[in-house]
């Protein structure tokens, strides 16, 4: 998986804390299906250049399935991470205008962050999918943490 591998060379690296957050599209397979393939890849598109935007240089983006991003970034601690969660679901959730279509996404955020809770890639990338997926259950517009908030 790259996603880890990347995560390990940033762990490498840092100085202060890695937010590791995953951001779960809600409703984009129903929006693929019901405009096809080529709307659906367009949108996704538009999905990524967003999340580049509302990153450093240094931090990383990535694509984890057909509707689910990761975002590895440095913070300076939980409150940071949460609140870049948040300005991130936020992001997702403006209208996009994709061939046409006027479309709206919701997202469900996890967020891992290291060295609070772990420092192995796979584990901290389990513990944020498993908070998003706690999170689309919950409420599919707030960010959801590994850890209590």
């Amino acid at each position: 998986m790259r996603a880890a591998g990347c995560l390990a060379q940033l762990l490498q690296r840092r100085d202060g804390c890695l937010a590791v957050m995953l951001f779960d599209l809600d409703g984009f397979k129903l929006i693929n299906s019901a405009l096809g393939n080529l709307i659906g890849d367009l949108l996704l598109v538009s999905v990524a250049e967003r999340l580049r935007d509302c990153l450093w240089d240094v931090d990383a983006i990535g694509r984890m399935g057909s509707d689910e991003f990761s975002v590895i970034a440095a913070v300076a601690g939980p409150e940071q991470a949460d609140q870049l969660a948040d300005r991130i679901t936020a992001v997702i959730a403006a209208p996009y205008a994709v061939n046409g279509h006027h479309v709206t996404l919701s997202s469900s955020a996890g967020v891992a962050l290291a060295p609070s809770d772990g420092l192995e890639p796979d584990f901290l990338i389990n513990n944020a999918h498993l908070a998003s997926t706690a999170q689309r259950r919950k409420d599919a517009r707030h960010a959801a943490s590994s850890r209590p908030r």
